[in-house]
């Protein structure tokens, strides 16, 4: 949806969303030929690992960029337009909205996927790390796959959790800004547990940095 005018499509919007098509454009070629170039490598714990963040990356690119790209092209909707100037004007992208299971769908892929590479990149680091220090005890390449599964579904499951909380409590739906594609939870519950935006952000950064160590 337009950010920087009140109707139609501005200037800004425009330069915004281009910039994000240039960067998708650039992430996709550069993240295949990456990928390609890895995948004509003899098998190992880092080759599968950079196979793992090319994808991921140019995945990420896609999913986190492509809808706001789209977004910022977006005249206003319906509700804008056949309505009168105070809901027509700037405070109308000020509002924020219950989120649809489309969105809350959305909103654990995208958190998912804007996590991924780290956790690629830091289990790539570690295992570098182990293989100079201990060159006699090369690394096992399921061992290392299956780690790295276990600390990625963290993310899934504590935004999932927050998206489809079914707790009545006023107030802790999900939510979204006008013009933002995904939601964030007020006072989320994840594994029973009843914690604020902050512990909900920290559950999300931390426990998976945890877990990597």
């Amino acid at each position: 949806m337009a950010l920087f005018s009140d109707g139609g499509v501005s200037s800004p919007d425009i330069y915004i969303s281009v910039s994000y098509i240039c960067v998708i454009i650039a992430c996709t070629v550069l993240n295949s030929l990456v990928f390609v170039h890895n995948f004509q490598k003899k098998s190992s714990v880092a080759r599968n690992l950079y196979l793992f963040l090319s994808a991921a990356d140019l995945l990420t690119s896609w999913v986190l960029l492509g809808p706001s790209s789209v977004d910022f092209l977006k005249e206003k909707d319906e509700e804008c337009r056949n309505s009168d100037e105070v809901t027509c004007n700037k405070e109308y992208f000020k509002r924020v909205v219950d989120a649809t299971l489309r969105v809350k769908l959305y909103s654990v892929i995208s958190y998912t996927m804007s996590f991924s590479p780290a956790h690629i990149t830091s289990f790539l680091a570690g295992t570098r790390f182990l293989q100079i220090r201990y060159p006699l005890h090369p690394l096992q390449l399921k061992y290392v796959i299956s780690s790295l599964l276990i600390t990625m579904t963290w993310v899934p499951v504590v935004v999932g959790c927050a998206m489809f909380d079914v707790s009545d409590k006023e107030g802790c739906k999900p939510t979204k800004d006008i013009f933002l594609p995904s939601a964030w939870s007020v006072c989320p519950r994840v594994l029973g547990i009843q914690i604020d935006s902050f512990g909900y952000f920290w559950f999300i950064i931390a426990i998976p940095v945890i877990l990597q160590f």
